[in-house]
């Protein structure tokens, strides 16, 4: 899997993600943390919960990511809402759904802030996202546990 993030201006960023011929660009506002809560997901994931998610607030609208992890094998779906975000899950547009190693799912998430972090540094990161630092405990935590 690849994913590649990227701060697009004051409070605005998107995301590239690919895997398995598969290929969505989303985007998040700084009405959520988008970084740090899927950061956060995935730690959740790797310190061995079965399911984890996050969402990505944009003006309108969120994308939810939902995942769920069964014996080491991660089936990501990601939904878009538009206006009627107290839906319940499975009535989102999915524009994107795959399934992967839990591992090969790390790597990619974990490449993908680190660089962030290469790019922006975390003074200018927080400048750029307004509303939350880079999540360095969240990766920091995943880091630590990939290398058990």
């Amino acid at each position: 899997m690849e994913f590649d993030f990227r701060l697009e201006g004051a409070g605005w960023a998107y995301a590239d993600i690919r895997h398995d011929g598969q290929h969505a660009r989303l985007t998040a506002s700084y009405l959520s943390d988008a970084l740090g809560d899927l950061l956060r997901a995935v730690r959740d994931l790797v310190a061995g919960s079965p399911s984890a998610r996050c969402f990505w607030s944009e003006e309108p609208g969120e994308f939810w990511w939902v995942f769920e992890n069964r014996e080491g094998l991660v089936t990501l779906t990601i939904r878009w809402f538009g206006d009627q975000v107290d839906e319940p899950d499975d009535t989102g547009a999915v524009v994107f759904h795959t399934t992967l190693s839990l591992g090969e799912l790390v790597d990619a998430i974990v490449d993908g802030a680190e660089d962030v972090l290469k790019r922006h540094r975390t003074e200018e990161y927080e400048s750029l996202w307004i509303r939350a630092p880079f999540p360095e405990a969240s990766l920091s935590a995943i880091r630590a546990e990939r290398a058990r």
